[in-house]
């Protein structure tokens, strides 16, 4: 046997002690106690069909320029699967985005019960179950993400928490 054909051979023994090293190591963890959040969210047969949801009809344009206090809208809004997309103009030029989108309760309830200290989310009040806003993991700025009466989650995301928050009680009022 060539050298080039044991290196395939050698990669598949490490990935699979690497598998099983990582199985014993899951297992062997203490379970998380299960919190409120998780309790509130429906079994996963009763979740609900966002992908009729026009989130840019729900939440206009205009409405997040003035709760962002912007000058204008530098682009239409841009509808995207579960969500839409605002560019806004500030009054000194610069530009500002906001992304809102639903997603499933059990997805949001499950990513708020799993948060860690490290992750440095704050809790925020609201007509909501639960709700957090913290850093965003990629790409910078701030996430919100809400658990909406355990029947749906909203996710905000932008560089400014005041006009997060608000983006995400008038979507929660209006989506049925």
């Amino acid at each position: 046997m060539s050298k080039f054909a044991t290196v395939p051979a050698l990669a598949l023994v490490a990935l699979t002690i690497a598998a099983c090293d990582s199985g014993e190591k899951k297992a062997s963890a203490p379970a998380k106690p299960a919190s409120a959040t998780t309790k509130a969210a429906p079994a996963a047969a009763a979740e609900r069909d966002l992908s009729g949801l026009q989130m840019c009809e729900i939440v206009k344009g205009g409405e997040v320029v003035k709760i962002a206090g912007a000058a204008k809208l530098a682009a239409a809004p841009t509808q995207v699967p579960r969500g839409c997309m605002y560019v806004l103009e500030k009054s000194d030029g610069a530009g500002e985005g906001f992304n809102l989108r639903v997603e499933a309760a059990s997805l949001e309830a499950a990513l708020i019960d799993h948060l860690t200290p490290q992750e440095k989310m704050e809790k925020v009040a609201g007509p909501w179950d639960d709700a957090r806003i913290g850093p965003q993991p990629l790409g910078g700025g701030l996430r919100l993400m809400v658990l909406r009466r355990g029947d749906l989650g909203i996710e905000v995301t932008g560089k400014r928490k005041e006009p997060m928050i608000e983006i995400a009680r008038l979507a929660s009022s209006r989506i049925p």
